[in-house]
């Protein structure tokens, strides 16, 4: 038989064996759990990230339904008003006003606070406002199913109000939204919003308390091209002419979609911002200077569009016609000593005007280049398929009748140059050329200007610079104006970030 010392040896091996094997196994065990923990919390926080998203996307288009008519209303009121008896909750004025947590109420009981314990109670009461306690039930047991609220939509798919302020239900958990307005709003009121942009906070919440939240910047483009600066241009900008040059009014902002340059310390009130780099800067007292900015998509400066509206049509054979009747009213190939209310064509130089006074008042479509000086006023709108040339005293005011403020649509070059003495011109609305444009000289202008710079044909002017200006220009822009350019309605997210 073996000895004795052998056999305690073999007995101290296999103990210890057994240890390693029980220590490995608590090992396993251990890092299954932390790993199981870990798996659960990259779940959660992914489910959490999903809801989120999907509180953001519903904000969206709820958004969307509520600026519904021609212009964002700028103390974003909503369009009629709910019945609390129905809805279960207080009309309001305003949806900005939802950054309280005490604006909505339910028979006394605060439903707005997302980090609450009883989160998914608030998740029914909510749910309730709109759908029935059966339909949650099925909820809580597969939020997956049909009509179970996993559609961004629902529950309050035909109630897009309900969805600020109030913790809705989605998949595992539930979001709320709330909006405020952005901190550079030319309005310092928190529940007016003047730019269209606002800022929306989403917190997604799970039963068990897993949270995520993110902010985003959202912008409404309006079913009609609204001009946010004075002046606006697609390509490169040069400003200059020292102090005599003025931008101002309470947007009083400029933005070439390429570079800027600066010349003589201009006075811009707002701010001066460029799609590429800004060389040079503004005068003294002049708002912020920003390189880098996202380029703004510019509307089509197309006068066809809008050729039905004219009252009179200049053709570019020389003859002045009624559109509503088909009638010449003057032909300058049969009267060449003539002029139809001073208008005169020549082939080579197109229509031009010299004299005072005031023709008739409507809307003016040129089929050929069109200059104006001397020092009448009009009362009209121009159309113009070839360039346009504005000098001496020259006033136009639009003919708003049918063109909203639409002083100036040219498809080629437009070019405007005051005289220093006789108060120089004088430009009431908006002025869009397709190609280039230029400032010079003593120009006044009570709104916005926007060079589009689509072609370079090298018409009036010769060179590239889409939007040049200089001189003693004088721009003051103050919004609100109709430019009757229609473009694709949306809210879009311009910036997102993830707070938690």
């Amino acid at each position: 038989m073996p000895p004795k010392r052998e056999r305690g040896s073999a007995m101290i091996i296999a103990v210890v064996m057994v240890l390693v094997l029980a220590a490995t196994a608590v090992a396993l065990v251990t890092e299954v759990a932390f790993n199981y923990k870990h798996t659960k919390e990259a779940r959660d926080y992914d489910e959490a990230t999903i809801i989120c998203k999907a509180g953001l996307e519903r904000a969206r288009r709820a958004l969307f339904t509520y600026r519904a008519t021609p212009s964002w209303d700028p103390a974003l009121a909503l369009v009629g008003s709910w019945d609390p008896l129905i809805h279960g909750v207080l009309a309001w004025n305003s949806i900005l006003a939802y950054n309280d947590p005490n604006q909505i109420s339910l028979a006394s009981d605060r439903i707005f606070n997302a980090a609450a314990t009883d989160f998914m109670d608030q998740v029914k009461a909510n749910y309730d406002l709109v759908k029935g306690r059966s339909e949650f039930t099925t909820y809580l047991a597969d939020p997956h199913a049909d009509g179970a609220a996993t559609d961004p939509l629902a529950p309050d798919r035909l109630d897009p109000a309900v969805i600020f302020g109030q913790n809705k239900p989605f998949r595992r958990g539930g979001y709320h939204v709330v909006l405020r307005d952005n901190d550079d709003d030319p309005d310092p009121n928190p529940l007016v919003d003047m730019d269209r942009t606002i800022v929306a906070t989403v917190t997604a919440t799970l039963s068990d308390g897993t949270q995520r939240q993110m902010e985003a910047t959202l912008y409404y483009t309006p079913p009609v091209f609204v001009p946010d600066h004075a002046m606006l241009s697609g390509g490169d900008m040069n400003v200059h002419g020292a102090a005599g040059l003025r931008v101002q009014g309470t947007y009083g902002d400029i933005m070439a979609n390429q570079d800027l340059d600066f010349d003589g310390g201009p006075y811009i009130e707002g701010t001066s911002s460029a799609n590429g780099t800004v060389t040079g800067s503004p005068g003294a007292g002049s708002g912020a200077v920003v390189s880098g900015m996202p380029a703004i998509p510019l509307p089509e400066v197309n006068p066809r569009n809008f050729w039905d509206k004219a009252t009179y049509v200049f053709t570019a054979d020389g003859r002045v016609i009624d559109p509503a009747t088909g009638t010449e009213l003057f032909n300058q190939n049969t009267d060449t000593s003539g002029s139809w209310n001073g208008f005169k064509y020549q082939k080579a130089q197109g229509w031009g005007r010299t004299t005072g006074g005031s023709p008739p008042a409507g809307v003016y479509a040129f089929e050929a280049d069109v200059s104006l000086s001397g020092s009448g006023v009009y009362d009209a709108t121009f159309l113009v398929e070839g360039s346009m040339s504005i000098s001496g005293s020259v006033t136009i005011r639009p003919y708003s009748t049918t063109m909203g403020d639409v002083g100036v649509f040219v498809r080629g070059d437009l070019k405007a140059a005051g005289n220093v003495s006789g108060g120089g011109v004088n430009l009431e609305g908006f002025y869009a050329a397709h190609e280039q444009m230029g400032l010079g000289g003593n120009v006044t202008i009570s709104g916005s200007v926007m060079a589009e710079n689509r072609d370079y044909a090298r018409r009036l002017i010769n060179s590239q610079i889409a939007l040049d200006a200089g001189g003693s220009v004088t721009i003051t822009h103050n919004g609100g104006l109709n430019t009757m350019i229609d473009q694709a309605t949306n809210v879009s997210v311009r910036q997102m970030r993830q707070i938690r």
